[in-house]
């Protein structure tokens, strides 16, 4: 699903999501940033996975947020 997105990729996630969207989803970011897919990711505030979170900037526009959801909201377009 992911990887025939042609235009944007909105992500809401929480801490473990955001484990589980780096270590899943890492490369293939790479992959859609190449084809000029843009990727925002919204993550809580004063997570304890900056080192994650400066990874995806790489590839994403990170947005932070004062609330955690307990879920994960892809939104492609």
């Amino acid at each position: 699903m992911l990887s025939k997105t042609k235009n944007t990729i909105d992500l809401v996630t929480n801490e473990n999501g955001l484990i589980l969207v780096y270590k899943e989803f890492y490369r293939l970011f790479d992959e859609l940033e190449e084809r000029s897919v843009k990727i925002f990711i919204t993550a809580p505030n004063g997570t304890n996975y900056e080192h994650m979170l400066s990874e995806l900037r790489y590839t994403c526009t990170i947005k932070r947020t004062n609330f955690e959801l307990p879920v994960i909201f892809i939104c492609i377009y």
